[in-house]
């Protein structure tokens, strides 16, 4: 049976962190926040060596917070001038005179 041991941290190497990435061609190693060149497009986040320039992984792009409560304002937003627009238009229809009617004129 074979045995796994884990081998205890030099003193001289600083720990990793779990979001660690590595560049299969030069050995570059920075976490996720690192010193990485983002190439952002609309949906992806393209990740890229700092060092010799290869692409590590493309992600898809995601929403800050921000950037989601803004979206859900104007839909907001929307829906209210949607409403307002609608309630004055059935207001106006309501108090139209119909085309049939007859039109009285003032006499002095």
């Amino acid at each position: 049976m074979v045995r796994h041991t884990l081998s205890e941290p030099s003193e001289t190497e600083p720990p990793r962190q779990k979001s660690t990435l590595f560049c299969p061609a030069c050995g570059h190693s920075s976490p996720v926040d690192g010193d990485w060149i983002h190439r952002t497009r609309a949906d992806s986040v393209t990740y890229v060596c700092p060092v010799c320039y290869e692409r590590l992984t493309e992600r898809p792009r995601q929403e800050s917070d921000w950037s989601r409560a803004l979206q859900q304002s104007v839909t907001a937003w929307g829906a209210t001038v949607t409403a307002g627009v609608t309630a004055a238009t059935v207001l106006w229809r309501s108090r139209r005179k119909p085309a049939d009617a007859p039109t009285y004129k003032n006499s002095k």
